[in-house]
């Protein structure tokens, strides 16, 4: 059994070899919803028990599969909508009472699992230190303006 996705359809494909061609046929024996995982039962009885068990295990895979893609682009892109909630907030909108209470709980359950998958917080970045305050005059450290050296005629 051969299994091809067209489009928003999965055809279920057997090859059967025939003996005056010297080769095998394919025929589509059916076809189901692309985002089905499992069999329906009137296809299930147009299938081999052999069959069955290929498009069961074929199904099962292709499940997993896209589970483990979603929960990855979730986790590397989610940041993008807490970042709009936050614009949101920050432009004035008022969640409800009850959202509110479902954010906060949220929040919690983000770092307590944050933490439990091993992903520190990061550190804040240290504060410069008085003396190592930046150059807000947009000179490099040591250096000093033309304008402020003066030259005797000796140095001249």
């Amino acid at each position: 059994m051969h299994f091809r996705e067209q489009g928003k359809v999965l055809q279920l494909i057997r090859t059967i070899y025939d003996p005056t061609v010297g080769r095998g046929r394919q025929s589509v024996v059916a076809k189901i919803p692309k985002h089905t995982y499992e069999l329906p039962v009137d296809i299930e009885a147009l299938l081999t028990p052999e069959e069955r068990i290929q498009a069961t295990d074929y199904l099962v895979t292709l499940k997993a599969g896209r589970e483990k893609t979603t929960n990855s682009n979730t986790v590397d892109y989610g940041y993008v909508r807490i970042e709009r909630i936050v614009t949101a907030l920050q432009a004035g909108a008022k969640p409800s009472e009850p959202n509110t209470e479902r954010l906060w709980a949220v929040i919690g359950r983000l770092q307590r699992a944050l933490t439990k998958a091993g992903c520190a917080r990061p550190k804040k970045a240290a504060k410069p230190a008085a003396d190592e305050a930046p150059y807000t005059t947009g000179q490099e450290p040591g250096l000093t303006s033309l304008r402020s050296v003066s030259l005797s005629p000796a140095e001249s």
